[in-house]
């Protein structure tokens, strides 16, 4: 049985991880407790780290200021695996539609994305082949109330909950590479649970518009789209031929539509019980 840390555990994409860790044993840390228990890292078979400072999108960080490098650092000597989640920002912005394989170059066009992926260069670096590197598409999860959380997500919930309505100022219809939470939380366990390394992109391989993942999860007569008259930006989609081959896992656009049908569903009762 595989000994797996979580820190962070608290955190929006680590709920509900441990449920898809089957025969794993696993233990769950916080952010500010971590250096207590390097011991229980250094025998662990697996970590993953689900924090992150809100540098991280406002300036750009040197390695030792990194939480994943600090805990790289105490693995270094250890035999366990590391996994970083790192993000499709890796791969710069294009208003064309571009699918992306682990192989292309890398561009930082903003703090977060410069600082993943330094992240990504230095953890290689001090764990060599101890290392998995997710780079993960846009996430659909479901709804929080929460204030100034600052996510696609908590976007969308803050703005109906709030206003009854999203304003969208970007062009709807740029399309993009969404997953569902479910669908990221199930590859990590596999991936994690087949002793798995290397660089995976996670996502669905298919691509979505920014106007249907809105509208599926608010409604249509809920938004206000604002943006039309603009070109689409940042469109992408992420080859994921590695990570089906060893996961086996997927996800279709069915399952999207029906997820975003049931985040609906929670929304506007969060909504019933604030009027």
């Amino acid at each position: 049985m595989q000994k797996i840390v979580i820190i962070g555990a608290d955190s929006y994409i680590a709920t509900g991880l441990d449920k898809h860790l089957t025969d794993c044993y696993v233990e769950k840390l916080y952010f500010h407790n971590w250096q207590q228990n390097a011991e229980l890292l250094q025998e662990a078979d697996c970590v993953i780290n689900f924090s992150i400072s809100p540098d991280f999108s406002i300036r750009d960080m040197t390695p030792d200021e990194v939480l994943d490098v600090q805990i790289a650092q105490c693995l270094k000597n250890a035999a366990t695996r590391y996994v970083f989640i790192s993000s499709r920002k890796v791969y710069g912005a294009s208003d064309d539609l571009v699918i992306h394989k682990e192989t292309d170059d890398l561009y930082g066009v903003d703090f977060y994305a410069r600082n993943k992926i330094m992240t990504e260069k230095t953890l290689a670096d001090i764990l060599g082949d101890k290392l998995i590197i997710l780079r993960v598409a846009n996430i659909i999860g479901e709804p929080v109330n929460r204030s100034g959380y600052k996510t696609f997500i908590g976007w969308i919930c803050e703005s109906f909950l709030k206003n009854g309505k999203l304003v969208v100022t970007q062009n709807a219809d740029a399309v993009k590479d969404f997953i569902t939470k479910d669908f990221l939380q199930k590859s990590i366990a596999s991936l994690i649970q087949k002793h798995a390394t290397g660089i995976y992109n996670v996502s669905s391989r298919f691509g979505t518009s920014v106007r249907d993942v809105l509208v599926g999860y608010v409604g249509a007569q809920n938004i206000d789209f604002q943006g039309q008259t603009l070109s689409p930006q940042d469109q992408f989609i992420l080859n994921n031929e590695k990570l089906l081959k060893i996961t086996n896992v997927s996800i279709s656009s069915l399952q999207v539509e029906q997820y975003l049908a049931l985040c609906r569903q929670e929304l506007q009762q969060m909504k019933d019980k604030l009027l």
